[in-house]
Formats: C-alpha cells, structure tokens, sequence
C-alpha cells in the first residue's frame, strides 16, 4: 500500500510535532497518535485520513481522559 501524498504531508507534520513511530522489529512501523481531550476533532480527523490502514476507531484513555489510535505496521513508514 503506497501513501498518498495527503498522507505523506500529514506523517511530515506529525513527526515534526507530536506524533511517534513504534518499531516492530520483526514487520514495519506503526504510526502512534495520542491527543489530549480538547483535540478529539483533530485525532478523528487525523483517523479519517488512514483508516484503510488503522483496526480500530481512537478510543479515550479513562484516566488521562487522552484521545489515540495507532496505525497498522506497515513497511511505508520505514525511514
């Protein structure tokens, strides 16, 4: 699966801000998002952009009340 360039300027932005990648030694890397309460329109407009490539809607942490999803590994995200 190639990334669109959307998804591309997106993944750009992200790393420079607050997003992370999470290494699978053994597949690919997987995109983290983590958002604070008042950025939930953000996280599900992020979610919008990779859902092809993401199991599940984000999902509220109840003790931080934080906001996240994580994208599927996949070999793209490879640096």
């Amino acid at each position: 699966m190639a990334l669109s360039q959307t998804q591309e300027q997106i993944v750009t932005g992200l790393l420079l801000g607050d997003g992370c990648f999470e290494f699978d030694k053994f597949k690919a890397s997987r995109l983290q998002i983590k958002q604070a309460e008042r950025k939930k329109e953000y996280v599900f407009w992020l979610y919008s952009h990779f859902a092809e490539i993401i199991k599940t809607p984000p999902k509220q942490r109840l003790d931080t009340k934080q906001w996240y999803f994580s994208t599927r590994s996949v070999r793209e995200f490879e640096i």
